[in-house]
């Protein structure tokens, strides 16, 4: 393709790139470089293109968690159904970034605003990577509380996959969940259509409920990862792109979801995900930044320094990434995990791994990924 009209020569701190004010129906083509850090400049990447397309109006919450920081979660429907997260850490996601939840106490509070307090017909999506799937487990969920006492959920109970509500009696159906869900990301939704309440997994409709009541008012807040009130049903595992609709998707449309195809959605950027468009041609562990790491880093106040660590992965592969004092004693585990190709990032905020900053002095960062093994220094001055 061609000729490319350069759009940025930034760098890029993740695996996507949004480009802005383009024209709803018309395609656009991208391409991207690689440059390292001696200035050597790669081809062209194979090709990618987007159309962007109108909003969807009936799209009332969407939480994309590409942040990669911070304690907020955008919503990106244009609801203003912005999120606070409490505890839960940023990781790697199914697109972009995600959040990562630890069944204790993590998860996000998105409120209850006027376009998220549905009755009747209802979508709710996920992306989700469970780590364990006993116990009662909320996903998303709305309520429950007394004025009245009720609940709208998508969770895992006890193994199972579940969608619907509660009102003082059950609404909901259920799908155990197969072993081979556990550590891999799966798209779950549940819809309730004015006719059954209709549970997906992968965009196959797994399991269906004929029932009379759907979403339910509830006059209390959203969670995702918890109960609404924030308190119990802790998910164990990471949570990405989460959805809510005031309608009942199709089957159709859930594929679409699934797949990534879905022709109309709210965000009018088209998204280049560039661990598709151009991979790494080797192991590399980068050197963190900022390095010394000083305790006003990126304006945070003084006993909250964080610090960025790069590596590159040319295949999937096991990875460890440890922090290390300076005579071998493990300070915290940031990464272990498989990981797909590509390029990736962790933020290290100078904490051990039971929460406390650590002293000023010289650390050690280092990454196993299959047979490759590289260690760098990291300096802490407070």
């Amino acid at each position: 393709g061609g000729p490319y009209t350069q759009i940025t020569t930034s760098l890029l701190t993740s695996s996507a790139y949004s480009d802005v004010g383009l024209t709803n129906g018309t395609a656009y083509f991208y391409v991207v470089k690689a440059v390292d850090v001696g200035g050597n400049e790669s081809g062209n990447s194979n090709e990618a293109n987007a159309t962007p397309i109108d909003q969807d109006l009936t799209l009332v919450g969407h939480w994309k968690f590409d942040e990669d920081g911070g304690t907020s979660a955008a919503d990106a429907s244009g609801n203003g159904n912005h999120g606070a997260i409490s505890g839960a850490t940023w990781t790697t996601g199914k697109a972009g970034g995600a959040l990562q939840f630890d069944g204790g106490d993590d998860y996000v509070g998105v409120g209850n605003g006027p376009s998220l307090n549905l009755a009747g017909l209802i979508t709710i999506a996920a992306w989700v990577k469970p780590t364990i799937t006993d116990g009662l487990r909320d996903i998303v969920a709305h309520g429950y509380t007394l004025s009245p006492n009720a609940a709208v959920f998508l969770r895992i109970n006890a193994g199972k996959y579940e969608i619907g509500s509660w009102n003082g009696k059950n609404h909901f159906t259920s799908f155990s969940i197969p072993s081979g869900d556990v550590n891999n990301w799966v798209h779950l939704a549940g819809v309730f259509d004015g006719v059954a309440w209709r549970l997906y997994r992968n965009g196959v409709q797994v399991s269906a409920l004929n029932d009379a009541t759907g979403a339910v008012t509830v006059n209390a807040n959203w969670a995702i990862g918890s109960r609404g009130t924030g308190t119990e049903r802790f998910f164990q595992g990471s949570i990405d792109e989460v959805r809510i609709y005031n309608r009942a998707l199709s089957a159709a449309e859930i594929q679409a979801l699934t797949s990534g195809t879905l022709s109309k959605d709210s965000n009018l950027e088209p998204k280049i995900d560039l661990s598709e468009t151009i991979r790494p041609q080797r192991f590399h562990l980068e050197q963190n930044y900022p390095n010394p790491l000083r305790a006003s880093a990126f304006g945070r106040s003084p006993f909250n320094p964080a610090t960025v660590i790069r590596y590159e992965l040319p295949e999937p592969v096991h990875v460890k990434l440890v922090v290390y004092d300076i005579v071998g004693r493990k300070i915290r585990t940031l990464v272990e995990a498989i990981e797909p190709a590509g390029f990736r990032q962790v933020i290290w905020d100078g904490a051990n791994e039971s929460g406390a900053q650590v002293p000023s002095g010289t650390y050690l960062v280092q990454i196993h990924a299959g047979s490759y093994k590289m260690t760098r220094k990291l300096m802490i001055m407070k």
